[in-house]
């Protein structure tokens, strides 16, 4: 699934049928579709428990395992330029995701969510997401 938010936009590819959900694979990228270079704050992003939500087969959100600790932000690390019309990858594991928990057979839906709203060191402001994006879990 493809979304835009000015001046970006995020394609969500998920393993569509998985054995456990320390089998799913997301990956998602995030694109530049400005005409200026964007300076991207990517320390929340390598993460999948603060960079993608779930919902179980009950439609309820899912709680992911623990985030990571935050490294310290020097206005430097993590930090990432786009030039117009350039791209960056992350890829996820539901194993990350669910910190090693099993999760019963069904149907799930994930989603990339990411939102900065501190205006420090130049970084890129605003909110994207994506819609929600289907996968089954086979068994446990």
């Amino acid at each position: 699934m493809n979304t835009e938010a000015n001046p970006m936009s995020v394609e969500v590819t998920v393993s569509p049928m998985v054995d456990r959900i320390a089998d799913l694979r997301v990956v998602v990228v995030l694109k530049n579709l400005g005409e200026a270079v964007l300076q991207l704050n990517t320390l929340s992003l390598r993460s999948p428990t603060t960079a993608l939500k779930m919902k179980g087969p009950d439609q309820n959100t899912l709680r992911p395992g623990p985030p990571p600790t935050p490294p310290i932000d020097d206005g430097q690390v993590g930090r990432v330029k786009l030039e117009p019309n350039q791209s960056i990858t992350f890829r996820y594991s539901g194993y990350d995701y669910a910190a090693g928990r099993a999760f019963p057979a069904g149907n799930y839906q994930v989603m990339f969510r990411y939102e900065n709203r501190h205006g420090q060191h130049g970084d890129w402001l605003g909110t994207i997401e994506s819609t929600w994006v289907s996968f089954q879990i086979r068994s446990l």
